[in-house]
């Protein structure tokens, strides 16, 4: 984690700089990153505006599907991929992120490396496709799109340091949460 951070920062440096360098940048490793971005997104309060679950579940099962299908690079849409900005501004912020995920490098190790490793890490990002194309109809439910969201970013987490555990972690969690509403409608049906 925070070789990807330190590869951000170094990024910073440039005068301008599109979406299209940053997915250069991290090459493959640009799904898990973008997956971790969204999630966490999913896990703060913006996940109770109407709609935005929806909307980070569909981008996620976007990137996660592309991913499965084995692409060297995300796909997006052109206007996007040229989007300008500027990361120098990020500097205090890039301090606290690496901060953060020196502590992550800490609590992660190379466990279970085959579930995130080729082949069987692409059948993990076709598992958070689905998971996050569940998003829309989950919104109804009280704070499950946030426990969609900690547990896609777990698998993310796994991905990027390679710990196969970690990412078991946050595809089992997904099933679970998925049974939340399940269980609620059978109950309310029993009980009428």
């Amino acid at each position: 984690m925070e070789h990807v951070v330190n590869d951000l920062a170094a990024l910073s440096d440039q005068e301008a700089l599109t979406v299209r360098d940053l997915t250069r940048e991290f090459g493959t490793a640009s799904f898990a990153t973008l997956i971790l971005v969204i999630s966490v997104l999913l896990v703060s309060p913006l996940s109770g505006v109407p709609f935005f679950s929806s909307l980070c579940g569909l981008t996620i099962a976007l990137i996660a599907t592309q991913a499965a299908w084995g692409r060297d690079m995300i796909w997006l849409p052109k206007r996007l991929l040229n989007t300008e900005f500027s990361l120098s501004r990020l500097g205090r912020g890039l301090h606290r992120l690496r901060r953060f995920a020196r502590w992550l490098d800490g609590r992660t190790s190379n466990r279970l490396t085959g579930l995130v490793s080729q082949p069987l890490s692409r059948g993990v990002y076709a598992l958070c496709a689905l998971a996050a194309a569940g998003l829309p109809f989950m919104e109804l439910v009280p704070l499950s799109s946030s426990l969609i969201g900690l547990a896609i970013a777990l698998v993310s987490v796994g991905l990027l340091a390679k710990d196969g555990l970690l990412a078991l972690i946050g595809l089992v969690i997904i099933p679970l949460v998925y049974l939340i509403p399940i269980y609620a409608v059978s109950t309310l049906l029993a009980a009428s």
